[in-house]
């Protein structure tokens, strides 16, 4: 299955000018708490975030080291290191569930689509696999898939719409049985299966 992402290597021109990197620098720089969130939201938005963050959370860390000694700016070591713990924590956690998403971008490419064969290749429970769908879906890695929990998989919105433009209609059983039918040609009474075609017993016409 072709799957069509907005996280590929220019997904930047996809995403809010708040969350570039620019922006964030800025807000870290004059007012960190406001840097923070948008950094967390670019997390939740943007794939491939986490060596970033990971990389500014050691530099703020290893900013706050250069305070230790001056007693007077204990106020300032705190405000890079509790930030830059937090960032380095956030990138870990962002990197490794990269590394879940590529599986799970691997597994669904190579075309499956249960869930619950998705949870089992994944060694995740069918619980955390939507989760991370979901969270997948937010990030818009699947543009073309939806979490279809009734069929319990993941469906194409391309065969959807295949469908509806073919008026496609999923196929009735045929009842089963059969019904007394009168002969075209001869008048007689004939028992036919139902949906099926017959001959005539007494002149031999075909009847439907």
């Amino acid at each position: 299955m072709q799957i069509h992402s907005k996280n590929g290597p220019d997904c930047d021109r996809y995403i809010s000018k708040w969350y570039s990197w620019t922006a964030i620098v800025v807000f870290l720089i004059i007012f960190f708490p406001v840097g923070m969130f948008l950094l967390y939201r670019r997390m939740k938005t943007v794939a491939g975030t986490g060596k970033g963050v990971v990389i500014t959370g050691i530099i703020f860390v290893l900013s706050s080291m250069g305070m230790i000694q001056e007693e007077k700016n204990a106020g300032g070591f705190l405000m890079l290191l509790i930030p830059g713990l937090i960032m380095v924590y956030w990138g870990i956690k962002a990197i490794k569930d990269a590394k879940k998403y590529d599986q799970y971008l691997t597994l669904v490419d190579g075309g499956l689509t249960s869930l619950d064969g998705l949870a089992s290749a994944a060694g995740r429970t069918y619980d955390q696999t939507i989760k991370d769908l979901e969270a997948m879906s937010a990030m818009g890695y699947f543009e073309d898939l939806y979490i279809d929990q009734d069929r319990r998989e993941l469906v194409s919105t391309d065969d959807e719409s295949e469908c509806e433009d073919e008026d496609c209609e999923e196929e009735q059983p045929k009842k089963s049985g059969s019904s007394l039918v009168k002969c075209p040609n001869c008048g007689a009474n004939n028992s036919v299966e139902n949906g099926s075609t017959g001959i005539c017993e007494y002149c031999g016409a075909v009847i439907q």
